[in-house]
């Protein structure tokens, strides 16, 4: 989830339950939305975890679990190359931990490619 503005996260996240598991990627300029959010996941039972720029990030105040990363960069925009490491991290673990699991996916995947290649 990358909070916006946008009303359709909320009715999204309506639906998350006891179990459930939200990553909430969050940078500066938080919104309005973000404490909504938060209560929300809060209140549906389900555990957040967030990536964020700083402890500052209302997702950060109500996570379970913050992992932090630089966003500065020298232009105007976010840097995202913190998250994508994080994240990229993040799923080889999920891969290592459940390898019958990713085995399929990844076979799964390569069969339904296979029926996009162009023969040539």
């Amino acid at each position: 989830m990358i909070t916006t503005s946008d009303s359709d996260d909320m009715a999204m996240l309506q639906r998350l339950e006891k179990g459930d598991v939200v990553l909430a990627i969050s940078y500066a300029r938080y919104y309005k939305t973000d404490p909504v959010l938060a209560d929300l996941l809060t209140k549906q039972g389900a555990s957040l975890y967030t990536l964020a720029d700083s402890m500052a990030s209302p997702l950060a105040k109500a996570a379970n679990a913050v992992l932090l990363v630089e966003t500065k960069h020298m232009g105007f925009s976010n840097s995202t190359v913190g998250t994508v490491c994080v994240l990229e991290y993040l799923l080889t673990m999920l891969c290592w931990k459940y390898p019958k699991k990713y085995q399929a996916r990844l076979e799964e995947r390569e069969q339904f490619l296979q029926t996009l290649r162009l023969e040539g």
